[in-house]
């Protein structure tokens, strides 16, 4: 029975020694802020300590359904340049 309880006081001292050493370690590291520029849309990714600067907030969650709808626009956008400059070559694609 003694050496039951040593085994139990033992475990719960390793589970606080591994549970606080977790909590040091991520409260180390930084979180990655990107950066938006507003009305443009250009991100920025500042240095580690560095903030958003004039009119930049950091990017948010509400903000990747705008970005998902401007990567699909930038590809319509780009498959109709290819389509026109087909078009002004006289059929002579370029092939990717």
């Amino acid at each position: 029975m003694n050496n039951v309880k040593k085994s139990v006081v033992l475990t719960g001292v390793l589970a606080l020694v591994l549970g606080f050493s977790t909590v040091d370690v991520m409260a180390e590291q930084q979180p990655l802020i990107i950066c938006v520029k507003a009305g443009t849309g250009m991100l920025r990714i500042p240095l580690s300590g560095e903030s958003c600067k004039n009119q930049e907030r950091p990017l948010g969650f509400n903000d990747l359904p705008l970005l998902v709808a401007l990567q699909n626009k930038v590809l319509e956008l780009e498959n109709r340049v290819d389509a026109l400059e087909c078009q002004s070559n006289q059929g002579l694609c370029k092939d990717y």
